[in-house]
């Protein structure tokens, strides 16, 4: 026999499950155990629901101890359902989420609905704790760039106004030598040539230059002499 006059239900579809929920939730009305904030309505087309998924994942592994990705795709998929869409209930919400969180779940939700009451009211949907939150970090980091720069910049600002040590001066270029008070000279061939210091200074060449001048004047007087040299 086909099966094909067989309808199954959800529990949420079952009255039954519906009107024993209903009555739970009276009891725990009755008993105060939903935070007032509950009785505020929240829009959830002035939400921004991505923005509120990284909570989701922090805020669930801070009361598991564990990552559960199972839960955080529960709690958005309630959050993005058309059934909840667009004002969900928060008390029938809790109880859909207690069999995952257990104990855990009143804290969950009442810090969920403050922040989708907070994000309904902001620009962009998003909750005004994220953003001082947001706001903080980058005021502490632009402070610990500041002291960076102020704490790289003691050193070398000192050393260019005085205040640090003075930098130490290029050494001199080494000469050749040194000979009677003043220093020999070499240019691009060789030659050596020597300042004298004294009350009447003179550049005297040395031995090597004299004989390479000389040489050089004998070969113009005898090309003068000789075209055919």
């Amino acid at each position: 026999m086909g099966d094909a006059g067989y309808r199954g239900v959800s529990a949420d579809q079952d009255s039954r499950f519906g009107n024993k929920d209903r009555k739970l939730i009276k009891q725990l009305e009755s008993s105060k155990l939903f935070p007032p904030s509950y009785s505020k309505k929240v829009d959830l087309r002035k939400v921004n629901l991505e923005v509120m998924k990284p909570w989701v994942e922090s805020k669930t592994q801070e009361l598991l101890g564990f990552e559960d990705e199972v839960v955080v795709e529960y709690v958005m998929g309630m959050l993005e359902s058309e059934e909840n869409q667009p004002h969900p209930n928060p008390r029938q919400l809790q109880l859909s989420l207690t069999g995952f969180l257990e104990s855990s779940t009143p804290k969950f939700m009442a810090e969920l609905w403050d922040l989708l009451l907070s994000a309904q009211e902001s620009i962009g949907g998003i909750p005004q704790q994220f953003v001082d939150k947001k706001k903080e970090e980058m005021r502490a980091a632009r402070e610990r760039d500041a002291a960076a720069i102020r704490a790289s910049g003691i050193s070398g600002g000192a050393a260019a106004m005085g205040r640090g040590p003075p930098a130490a001066l290029p050494p001199r270029p080494a000469f050749a030598g040194q000979r009677g008070g003043g220093r020999e000279f070499r240019d691009k061939r060789g030659n050596a040539t020597e300042r004298v210091r004294g009350p009447r200074a003179k550049i005297r060449a040395g031995p090597s230059g004299l004989r390479q001048k000389r040489e050089e004047r004998r070969i113009r007087l005898l090309t003068t002499q000789c075209p055919e040299v």
